[in-house]
């Protein structure tokens, strides 16, 4: 199993959760001070689904529904720590999972909020492993198939993408670039395996006839994406095109710290907006030296729900909880005016309205079950709460 970066976070948002589990509500299910919880991910081998697992210590096990968050805008339930997903495509993907958990030792009930980032790899085939060499004679490039297959897998087709928008089949196709590159050319190889089911596996390798030292510009583009993900910490995955290169990163997370690697996962203090830098470089057969590019983008921190919140946090109230189709929210004594907004756990809202007196009844049977945080803002005063909508 391939375990992802994890977050843990155990913030004062959790410290009212109200669950249903075995036909019991258990209220103020505090978070887990001491637990630790893992996200592991393994892929499946022939499409693009991961199983996802919470993992946990021998003494602890979950309890009811367990609320999983995609970076999709997906949310999916499970009965239990695990979850098969079938993601829309491949990359680096940020997942969440909230869970009420209990202790058999402590004899108690806590709550875990865990993130990672799963790299879903693009599918192949079981018993199919494909490659190619290139051999050059001239300006002409042949590409010669060297795939194998094993276990009763066999190869029906041979699809080749050669990387300047010219395409070709077969097992040993010829071509003529007009460029010296870098030209990124892949191997498509349609099977079907064991079980006469049809599938694909594709291996690329990258192509380059020019000069050494090239342009870094011409051989490297440095790019990342981000999320801020609700346990309030962002998460950071390089996208950097390094033309087959091993590239090293480094993250300048714009408040003083750095961080190193293709994935980074970061909490900041602070709302607002903050600029976040990373710096690649390569080195390999195209270089005498090292190339190295930076670019730079700006993140917006103003909606993180990890944000310490003032004591006042606590004087929001929302009740039933979990709630079906209407909540009643209470303000502090003498708070009768102001905003209120419903986000779930990705930070997008669903409802959105201006506080009208102490006391508010809201309809929330449009609203997704799922996980929610009830956010009050006037001025500089914020009070927040979780809770559980369920239909």
């Amino acid at each position: 199993m391939n375990e992802a970066n994890l977050i843990r976070w155990c913030g004062p948002l959790f410290g009212v959760v109200m669950l249903l589990a075995g036909g019991r509500t258990m209220a103020q299910v505090q978070p887990c001070d001491s637990l630790g919880a893992t996200l592991t991910h393994e892929p499946d081998t022939i499409d693009l689904g991961v199983l996802l697992s919470v993992e946990l210590p021998p003494q602890a096990e979950p309890v009811g529904i367990v609320f999983w968050y995609f970076a999709d805008g997906s949310v999916q339930t499970s009965l239990g720590g695990e979850l098969h997903h079938q993601f829309p495509g491949a990359g680096v993907q940020p997942v969440c999972a909230a869970l009420s958990v209990v202790d058999n030792q402590q004899l108690d009930t806590c709550s875990l909020f865990v993130c990672g980032l799963v790299d879903v790899q693009e599918p192949h085939c079981p018993g199919v492993d494909p490659e190619f060499t290139v051999v050059v004679s001239g300006d002409t490039v042949e590409f010669i198939d060297q795939t194998t297959a094993f276990s009763g897998a066999s190869v029906v087709g041979l699809a080749w993408d050669l990387g300047d928008g010219a395409t070709a089949i077969g097992s040993a196709p010829q071509h003529v670039f007009t460029t010296p590159g870098p030209h990124e050319v892949c191997l498509t190889v349609s099977a079907v395996d064991s079980t006469q089911q049809p599938c694909t596996s594709t291996v690329c390798h990258w192509y380059y006839s020019g000069p050494v030292d090239p342009p870094c510009e011409d051989v490297l583009t440095v790019s990342f994406d981000h999320a801020v993900l609700p346990n309030g910490q962002v998460a950071l995955w390089s996208t950097s095109l390094t033309s087959g290169m091993t590239g090293e990163h480094l993250w300048d997370l714009g408040d003083g710290t750095q961080a190193t690697g293709p994935f980074a996962l970061h909490s900041y203090p602070f709302g607002g907006l903050v600029q976040i830098c990373l710096s690649v470089s390569v080195s390999g057969p195209l270089f005498t030296d090292s190339c190295t590019a930076t670019t730079c983008s700006w993140i917006d921190l103003t909606g993180l729900l990890g944000v310490e919140e003032p004591e006042a946090a606590q004087s929001l109230r929302a009740r039933p909880n979990p709630a079906g189709e209407r909540i009643t929210v209470e303000l502090p004594v003498g708070v009768n005016s102001g905003h209120l907004q419903l986000v779930d756990l990705l930070g997008r809202p669903h409802l959105d309205f201006a506080v009208q007196g102490e006391r508010q009844d809201l309809v929330v049977s449009a609203v997704p079950t799922g996980a929610y945080l009830l956010v009050f803002r006037n001025g500089g005063v914020m009070m927040s709460t979780r809770i559980m909508v369920a239909h």
